[in-house]
Protein backbone atom coordinates (compact mmCIF):
# COMPACT_ATOMS: atom_id res chain seq x y z
CA UNK A 1 0.00 0.00 0.00
CA UNK A 2 1.30 3.44 -0.78
CA UNK A 3 0.22 4.69 2.61
CA UNK A 4 2.58 2.50 4.57
CA UNK A 5 6.18 1.34 4.64
CA UNK A 6 7.76 -1.54 6.53
CA UNK A 7 10.71 -1.26 8.92
CA UNK A 8 12.50 -4.23 10.43
CA UNK A 9 9.43 -6.39 10.71
CA UNK A 10 7.10 -3.62 11.82
CA UNK A 11 4.87 -1.24 9.95
CA UNK A 12 5.37 2.51 10.23
CA UNK A 13 2.28 4.49 9.34
CA UNK A 14 1.21 8.08 9.72
CA UNK A 15 -1.86 8.96 11.72
CA UNK A 16 -3.27 10.98 8.83
CA UNK A 17 -3.83 7.60 7.19
CA UNK A 18 -4.45 5.59 10.29
CA UNK A 19 -7.94 4.40 9.49
CA UNK A 20 -8.20 1.07 7.70
CA UNK A 21 -11.52 0.11 6.16
CA UNK A 22 -12.00 -3.50 5.27
CA UNK A 23 -15.23 -4.13 3.42
CA UNK A 24 -16.13 -7.77 3.61
CA UNK A 25 -18.49 -10.25 5.19
CA UNK A 26 -16.38 -10.05 8.36
CA UNK A 27 -16.93 -6.27 8.63
CA UNK A 28 -13.55 -5.82 10.25
CA UNK A 29 -12.69 -2.24 11.14
CA UNK A 30 -9.41 -1.03 12.54
CA UNK A 31 -8.77 2.43 13.92
CA UNK A 32 -5.36 3.39 15.19
CA UNK A 33 -4.52 5.23 18.37
CA UNK A 34 -2.70 7.92 16.36
CA UNK A 35 -1.99 11.14 18.17
CA UNK A 36 -3.11 13.20 15.18
CA UNK A 37 0.28 14.80 14.84
CA UNK A 38 1.52 12.66 11.99
CA UNK A 39 4.42 11.35 14.06
CA UNK A 40 3.50 7.76 13.37
CA UNK A 41 3.09 4.56 15.39
CA UNK A 42 4.37 1.04 15.16
CA UNK A 43 2.19 -2.03 14.75
CA UNK A 44 3.16 -5.61 15.51
CA UNK A 45 4.40 -7.58 12.50
CA UNK A 46 1.86 -10.37 13.08
CA UNK A 47 -0.96 -7.86 12.93
CA UNK A 48 0.40 -6.52 9.64
CA UNK A 49 0.46 -9.97 8.13
CA UNK A 50 -3.11 -10.48 9.33
CA UNK A 51 -4.14 -7.17 7.77
CA UNK A 52 -2.46 -8.09 4.51
CA UNK A 53 -4.36 -11.36 4.40
CA UNK A 54 -7.60 -9.49 5.02
CA UNK A 55 -6.86 -7.10 2.18
CA UNK A 56 -5.90 -9.98 -0.09
CA UNK A 57 -9.17 -11.71 0.81
CA UNK A 58 -11.08 -8.55 -0.05
CA UNK A 59 -9.37 -8.30 -3.43
CA UNK A 60 -10.02 -11.96 -4.27
CA UNK A 61 -13.64 -11.73 -3.14
CA UNK A 62 -14.21 -8.70 -5.36
CA UNK A 63 -12.50 -10.47 -8.26
CA UNK A 64 -14.75 -13.52 -7.91
CA UNK A 65 -17.94 -11.46 -7.58
CA UNK A 66 -16.99 -9.46 -10.65
CA UNK A 67 -16.65 -12.71 -12.58
CA UNK A 68 -19.73 -14.40 -11.14
CA UNK A 69 -22.40 -11.96 -9.91
CA UNK A 70 -24.84 -14.89 -9.77
CA UNK A 71 -23.21 -15.81 -6.45
CA UNK A 72 -25.36 -13.06 -4.95
CA UNK A 73 -28.45 -15.11 -5.88
CA UNK A 74 -27.52 -17.55 -3.10
CA UNK A 75 -29.60 -16.54 -0.09
CA UNK A 76 -27.55 -18.28 2.60
CA UNK A 77 -24.64 -16.01 3.51
CA UNK A 78 -22.41 -18.82 4.75
CA UNK A 79 -22.84 -20.71 1.47
CA UNK A 80 -22.11 -17.59 -0.59
CA UNK A 81 -18.88 -17.10 1.34
CA UNK A 82 -17.81 -20.71 0.84
CA UNK A 83 -18.48 -20.55 -2.91
CA UNK A 84 -16.38 -17.39 -3.11
CA UNK A 85 -13.58 -19.06 -1.12
CA UNK A 86 -13.52 -22.03 -3.52
CA UNK A 87 -13.26 -19.78 -6.54
CA UNK A 88 -10.67 -17.53 -4.91
CA UNK A 89 -8.37 -20.49 -4.23
CA UNK A 90 -8.84 -21.92 -7.72
CA UNK A 91 -8.14 -18.56 -9.38
CA UNK A 92 -5.01 -18.07 -7.29
CA UNK A 93 -3.66 -21.57 -8.04
CA UNK A 94 -2.40 -20.56 -11.49
CA UNK A 95 -2.75 -16.81 -11.02
CA UNK A 96 -5.61 -16.58 -13.51
CA UNK A 97 -6.68 -13.04 -14.34
CA UNK A 98 -10.28 -12.07 -14.96
CA UNK A 99 -9.39 -11.21 -18.56
CA UNK A 100 -7.98 -14.72 -19.07
CA UNK A 101 -10.98 -16.41 -17.49
CA UNK A 102 -13.30 -14.42 -19.73
CA UNK A 103 -11.39 -15.39 -22.86
CA UNK A 104 -10.31 -19.04 -22.48
CA UNK A 105 -12.52 -21.75 -24.04
CA UNK A 106 -14.89 -23.52 -21.68
CA UNK A 107 -13.88 -26.95 -23.01
CA UNK A 108 -10.84 -28.53 -24.64
CA UNK A 109 -12.95 -31.40 -26.01
CA UNK A 110 -13.99 -29.54 -29.16
CA UNK A 111 -12.22 -27.45 -31.79
CA UNK A 112 -12.67 -23.74 -32.46
CA UNK A 113 -14.77 -23.18 -29.36
CA UNK A 114 -16.08 -19.61 -29.39
CA UNK A 115 -17.85 -19.77 -26.03
CA UNK A 116 -15.64 -18.78 -23.14
CA UNK A 117 -15.23 -20.35 -19.74
CA UNK A 118 -16.94 -17.73 -17.57
CA UNK A 119 -19.71 -17.31 -20.14
CA UNK A 120 -20.41 -21.02 -19.90
CA UNK A 121 -20.42 -21.08 -16.10
CA UNK A 122 -22.77 -18.10 -15.86
CA UNK A 123 -25.03 -19.26 -18.68
CA UNK A 124 -25.49 -22.72 -17.21
CA UNK A 125 -26.25 -21.19 -13.82
CA UNK A 126 -28.84 -18.87 -15.33
CA UNK A 127 -30.41 -21.72 -17.32
CA UNK A 128 -30.63 -23.84 -14.17
CA UNK A 129 -32.36 -21.03 -12.26
CA UNK A 130 -34.74 -20.42 -15.17
CA UNK A 131 -35.59 -24.12 -15.38
CA UNK A 132 -36.37 -24.25 -11.67
CA UNK A 133 -38.59 -21.16 -11.96
CA UNK A 134 -40.50 -22.64 -14.90
CA UNK A 135 -41.14 -25.80 -12.90
CA UNK A 136 -42.33 -23.66 -9.96
CA UNK A 137 -44.75 -21.76 -12.19
CA UNK A 138 -46.01 -24.91 -13.88
CA UNK A 139 -46.45 -27.26 -10.94
CA UNK A 140 -46.46 -25.17 -7.78
CA UNK A 141 -46.66 -27.33 -4.66
CA UNK A 142 -46.74 -30.51 -6.81
CA UNK A 143 -43.23 -29.89 -8.08
CA UNK A 144 -40.40 -32.15 -6.93
CA UNK A 145 -38.52 -30.20 -4.29
CA UNK A 146 -35.42 -28.31 -5.41
CA UNK A 147 -33.11 -26.40 -3.09
CA UNK A 148 -32.43 -23.24 -5.10
CA UNK A 149 -29.33 -22.29 -3.09
CA UNK A 150 -27.80 -25.71 -3.62
CA UNK A 151 -28.70 -25.59 -7.32
CA UNK A 152 -26.97 -22.22 -7.79
CA UNK A 153 -23.92 -23.16 -5.73
CA UNK A 154 -23.53 -26.45 -7.60
CA UNK A 155 -23.95 -24.73 -10.95
CA UNK A 156 -21.23 -22.24 -10.11
CA UNK A 157 -18.82 -24.82 -8.69
CA UNK A 158 -19.26 -27.66 -11.19
CA UNK A 159 -16.43 -26.41 -13.41
CA UNK A 160 -14.24 -24.64 -10.85
CA UNK A 161 -11.89 -27.62 -11.03
CA UNK A 162 -11.04 -26.66 -14.62
CA UNK A 163 -8.84 -23.93 -13.20
CA UNK A 164 -6.62 -26.79 -11.96
CA UNK A 165 -7.22 -29.00 -15.01
CA UNK A 166 -6.30 -26.28 -17.53
CA UNK A 167 -2.93 -24.62 -17.86
CA UNK A 168 -1.76 -21.57 -19.81
CA UNK A 169 1.41 -21.75 -21.90
CA UNK A 170 3.78 -18.82 -22.30
CA UNK A 171 2.13 -17.91 -25.62
CA UNK A 172 -1.32 -17.84 -23.99
CA UNK A 173 -2.47 -21.20 -25.38
CA UNK A 174 -4.67 -23.18 -23.02
CA UNK A 175 -3.81 -26.86 -22.63
CA UNK A 176 -4.67 -29.71 -20.30
CA UNK A 177 -2.14 -29.71 -17.46
CA UNK A 178 -0.31 -32.77 -16.22
CA UNK A 179 -2.50 -32.49 -13.14
CA UNK A 180 -5.58 -32.41 -15.37
CA UNK A 181 -4.49 -35.52 -17.25
CA UNK A 182 -4.70 -37.44 -13.98
CA UNK A 183 -7.58 -35.68 -12.21
CA UNK A 184 -10.56 -34.31 -14.09
CA UNK A 185 -12.42 -31.27 -12.85
CA UNK A 186 -15.34 -33.08 -11.16
CA UNK A 187 -12.81 -34.73 -8.81
CA UNK A 188 -10.71 -31.63 -8.13
CA UNK A 189 -13.92 -29.60 -7.76
CA UNK A 190 -15.27 -31.94 -5.09
CA UNK A 191 -11.92 -31.93 -3.28
CA UNK A 192 -11.83 -28.14 -3.23
CA UNK A 193 -15.46 -27.94 -2.11
CA UNK A 194 -14.83 -30.41 0.71
CA UNK A 195 -11.86 -28.35 1.89
CA UNK A 196 -14.05 -25.26 2.18
CA UNK A 197 -16.96 -26.94 3.93
CA UNK A 198 -19.41 -26.96 1.02
CA UNK A 199 -22.50 -29.10 1.83
CA UNK A 200 -22.47 -32.66 0.50
CA UNK A 201 -25.64 -31.93 -1.50
CA UNK A 202 -23.68 -29.36 -3.50
CA UNK A 203 -20.61 -31.61 -3.82
CA UNK A 204 -22.95 -34.24 -5.27
CA UNK A 205 -23.89 -31.84 -8.11
CA UNK A 206 -20.20 -31.27 -8.87
CA UNK A 207 -19.40 -34.98 -8.69
CA UNK A 208 -22.10 -36.27 -11.06
CA UNK A 209 -22.55 -33.42 -13.53
CA UNK A 210 -20.39 -34.98 -16.25
CA UNK A 211 -19.60 -38.50 -17.49
CA UNK A 212 -18.38 -39.49 -14.03
CA UNK A 213 -22.02 -39.39 -12.94
CA UNK A 214 -23.24 -41.88 -15.53
CA UNK A 215 -25.25 -44.60 -13.81
CA UNK A 216 -25.48 -42.67 -10.55
CA UNK A 217 -28.80 -41.60 -9.04
CA UNK A 218 -28.77 -37.81 -9.29
CA UNK A 219 -30.57 -35.44 -6.93
CA UNK A 220 -33.19 -33.02 -8.28
CA UNK A 221 -30.61 -30.24 -8.37
CA UNK A 222 -28.03 -32.46 -10.08
CA UNK A 223 -30.55 -33.53 -12.74
CA UNK A 224 -31.30 -29.93 -13.65
CA UNK A 225 -27.67 -28.89 -13.80
CA UNK A 226 -26.51 -31.97 -15.71
CA UNK A 227 -29.00 -31.25 -18.48
CA UNK A 228 -28.37 -27.51 -18.82
CA UNK A 229 -24.62 -28.17 -18.82
CA UNK A 230 -24.94 -30.67 -21.65
CA UNK A 231 -27.23 -28.37 -23.62
CA UNK A 232 -24.38 -25.87 -23.76
CA UNK A 233 -21.74 -28.54 -24.41
CA UNK A 234 -23.61 -30.55 -27.06
CA UNK A 235 -24.51 -27.44 -29.06
CA UNK A 236 -20.81 -26.59 -29.30
CA UNK A 237 -19.41 -30.10 -29.75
Amino acid sequence: MSLVREKTGKLHYFSDYSKFYYRSSWMVHFRSCGDGGGSGKYLDYNFIQFAKQLMKGLFMSDQVLELLPEINEIKAKHLREKVIACWAEAVEYRNWTNAELKSIPFTLLADNVKIHFIEHVRTCCKMAIACDKVLDDAYGSRKTAVNRDYLIAGSLLADVGKLFEFEKKADGTIIKSEYGKHIRHPFSGVGLAFKHGIPSEVMHIIAVHSKEGAGEKRSSEAIIFHHVDFIDFELVK
